[in-house]
């Protein structure tokens, strides 16, 4: 896991295997309530990525936004399927996280419906 704090803005758990599927992790706004989802690696077609602060996995029915700070080695780990859990911070949940370590600051799901004109 990476982290040196509680907080663990992704990783691998014991329990999962490696290339079966991720769960993505996010909070309802103002909240300590945790929703998200999750997807199976057979699925991702592509992780696209915006310099180190943004990454965007594209799945068949919607692409998974993750926007925060130095996120390269994660890009890099789920290209390799490494990664089991993705989860974005919550400061009412872990305070404040490093500044010199990576971290998910929104996880966002786009869907082609809402790109639809009425």
């Amino acid at each position: 896991m990476v982290g040196s704090t509680a907080y663990k803005p992704y990783g691998f758990l014991p329990s999962g295997t490696i290339g079966e599927g991720c769960d993505v992790r996010w909070w309802m706004e103002g909240t300590e309530t945790i929703q998200g989802i999750e997807f199976q690696y057979r699925f991702l077609m592509q992780v696209g990525y915006v310099g180190d602060q943004e990454l965007r996995l594209f799945l068949p029915d919607s692409i998974v936004v993750i926007e925060g700070q130095r996120l390269t080695d994660l890009r890099k780990k789920l290209a390799r399927r490494m990664v089991t859990f993705i989860q974005q911070h919550n400061p009412r949940v872990w305070g404040l996280p490093p500044t010199d370590e990576p971290t998910i600051e929104r996880v966002q799901i786009l869907r082609p419906e809402m790109f639809k004109n009425s």
